[in-house]
């Protein structure tokens, strides 16, 4: 008996040890290699993942780089690579008393940078999997005449674990200014729409001051500020079984160039009626440009 409990010992040493070691797999590292201005090698990435009786184990490479096609477009993708799955065998057969599996670790994002005569712009797509969660921007300049922006995100696993759905998507469109008389112009038009998405009026309230606003109201930059704007559509659209959220937005000026802008929207929870109305009125002289 004494001898039987030294080797479960022991064998659980080994075991915390073999886990340790594992952990220790786990890095990035910056490559930053530009290889004839066509593909960029920017992070290697090294992890692993293992089940506390060691019956599973998961091993991973995975790379960030981008791709140039011609000066107009370039791809950038986030850790795609290789990964290894190794399970414990009841005998002491494959590798080491394990099955070895190996497979394609798709990327956990995408995104695409356009900068052609037309059209400028980008895109940025972001994937969860094991979370259940997807999102992504889009931001398009056609001549400098007409901007669109788009962002979105789905859920497949509520926030209690089970399997469900989610939506949520807003889109922006500006354009050069559009004459509605008294001096008054639109600048732009906008829309959203969630689906199993509610929504909460004090994160409203509180980002009109923090300027989280901005990430619903008109957004800029959609592509580089994804992560600040997912984060507070989060916030603000919480997940929500069986409602839905319907706003419009709008952007006027006035005078020649303008001198005044208002965003303005107007938002709907469904079936319970909440109705939130909301808006910023700025002014920055003598422009936009360079204000004082």
């Amino acid at each position: 008996g004494i001898g039987n409990r030294s080797l479960e010992r022991t064998s659980d040493l080994g075991g915390e040890i073999a886990k340790a070691l594992l952990n220790l797999l786990s890095m990035s590292i910056p490559l930053h290699k530009d290889i004839g201005g066509i593909l960029g090698l920017e992070t290697l990435y090294i992890a692993s993942s293992v089940t506390d009786d060691l019956k599973k184990i998961s091993l991973e490479a995975s790379l960030d780089f981008w791709l140039k096609f011609g000066p107009p477009v370039t791809i950038s993708v986030s850790r795609l690579g290789l990964l290894i799955d190794l399970e414990k065998r009841n005998d002491n057969g494959g590798i080491f008393g394990y099955d070895l599996s190996p497979h394609i670790k798709f990327p956990n994002g995408a995104g695409i940078r356009v900068n052609a005569a037309v059209v400028t712009g980008g895109g940025f797509l972001y994937i969860d999997e094991p979370k259940g969660e997807y999102y992504g921007a889009l931001q398009l300049s056609f001549k400098n005449i007409f901007d669109l922006k788009a962002v979105g995100i789905i859920n497949t696993i509520m926030p209690d674990g089970t399997n469900g759905f989610s939506m949520f998507i807003l889109i922006t469109a500006e354009f050069s200014p559009f004459q509605l008389g008294f001096g008054f112009t639109l600048l732009g038009v906008g829309g959203m729409l969630g689906v199993n998405r509610g929504m909460d009026v004090e994160p409203i309230r509180v980002g009109l001051r923090t300027g989280a606003i901005r990430s619903i109201l008109f957004p800029e930059d959609v592509v580089g500020n994804i992560q600040r704007i997912i984060s507070d559509i989060k916030q603000i659209f919480p997940i929500k079984e069986d409602s839905f959220v319907i706003g419009l937005m709008g952007k006027i000026g006035w005078g020649t160039p303008t001198l005044i802008t208002a965003e303005l929207g107007v938002m709907v929870e469904l079936p319970d009626p909440k109705i939130v109305i909301l808006g910023i009125i700025k002014c920055i002289l003598p422009s936009e440009e360079a204000p004082i």
